[in-house]
């Protein structure tokens, strides 16, 4: 019997190790997650994220930089 307490002892002890560690990966997801929103979100405020509809049709490469990407 005291093999199989040990066992049991050792399944519980890492059934519960799992558990912690699930709980700190979603802690660490959802920190994450709402770190990445407010940064976007002052990004977005300042400088903006998006470039306009002008620039976007007359090109990155030539409303960015300032040079022609492909010459066709």
């Amino acid at each position: 019997m005291g093999a199989l307490d040990f066992a049991g002892g050792v399944v519980v002890h890492l059934t519960s190790g799992i558990s912690a560690l699930a709980a700190v990966i979603g802690v660490v997801a959802v920190y994450s997650f709402v770190i990445t929103v407010v940064l976007l979100k002052i990004i977005d405020w300042t400088i903006g994220i998006r470039v306009s509809d002008e620039e976007e049709v007359m090109g990155l490469d030539l409303s960015q930089h300032e040079e022609s990407g492909y010459t066709l």
